[in-house]
């Protein structure tokens, strides 16, 4: 994880730590008069380490019922690096979100202290600069990235914002992948099946429906999204969000879809 410290910046301002040569990417700051922020920022680790209990407790949970239930060998490593992999996108997609609300509060933050300090408005301070750039150092100048408004960062970052949504997005599509280009061939394989055709769920049909909205509809539903099986979270024609409400009914209909593929109900699932 990276932790923002002191530099030798103007008053006010922060930069990330870094090692000798090496680019720290995410550096954030707002102009004038300046706060910059290193990402990923510092204090998410309970997010981190909070979602590793999970998925461990979750996989030894698995394991452990599926050795009872005399479930075939070759399936339990199987099933256990797939829910820890689901896990793993789940847990970088909170740290993103925790991370982005984050930078916007202390955003918004910096502008109440200018506003109070300066009287100037809101609208004001939401005209000045927002910049994404390289830190520099002694061996290096830093490298400018990306610059907008405070005022449109502030909508990027927004609970329903682009930000969020593109995330969600990510998560979506990353997942199905992982479903479609790996684990199902090897989850078929463990089963007895000669194709990954023949390991089929409406779990993942629903989730490559969402993708393909997501990809090739602009992000809109479609009439197939409209009439999923189980992710029924959006009507045609609506955008497609993914909320945090989504993310966590997704990983359950996950965690059933892995009792059910190995013969195990959740009452027999030990605690």
């Amino acid at each position: 994880m990276g932790t923002l410290a002191p530099s030798t910046v103007p008053p006010g301002r922060i930069l990330p730590q870094r090692e000798p040569g090496v680019k720290t990417p995410g550096y954030f700051r707002v102009v004038p008069p300046g706060l910059s922020l290193g990402l990923p920022g510092a204090g998410f680790l309970g997010s981190v380490e909070g979602m590793d209990a999970v998925s461990c407790k979750r996989i030894e949970t698995l394991t452990k019922a599926m050795e009872q239930k005399r479930v075939d060998p070759k399936l339990i490593p199987v099933a256990a690096n797939f829910i820890s992999h689901c896990y793993d996108i789940l847990g970088a997609y909170l740290d993103a979100i925790a991370g982005v609300e984050k930078l916007r509060g202390e955003l918004v933050a910096h502008q109440n202290g200018i506003i109070e300090r300066c009287k100037v408005s809101e609208e004001f301070m939401d005209q000045q600069s927002a910049e994404h750039q390289f830190g520099a150092d002694n061996n290096d100048p830093g490298k400018f990235l990306h610059r907008r408004t405070q005022g449109e960062f502030k909508q990027h970052t927004s609970p329903t914002g682009f930000d969020g949504r593109l995330l969600g997005y990510m998560a979506i599509t990353l997942l199905y992948s992982s479903w479609e280009e790996e684990f199902r061939q090897k989850l078929a394989l463990a089963l007895g099946h000669p194709k990954k055709d023949d390991l089929k769920h409406d779990l993942f049909g629903d989730l490559g429906k969402l993708r393909n909205a997501i990809l090739h509809n602009n992000g809109i539903a479609t009439a197939k999204v409209g009439n999923a099986k189980i992710l029924r979270w959006f009507r045609e024609g609506e955008q497609i969000f993914i909320s945090n409400t989504n993310v966590d009914d997704l990983f359950t209909h996950i965690d059933s879809f892995l009792e059910e593929l190995c013969g195990i109900k959740e009452s027999q699932t030990p605690e």
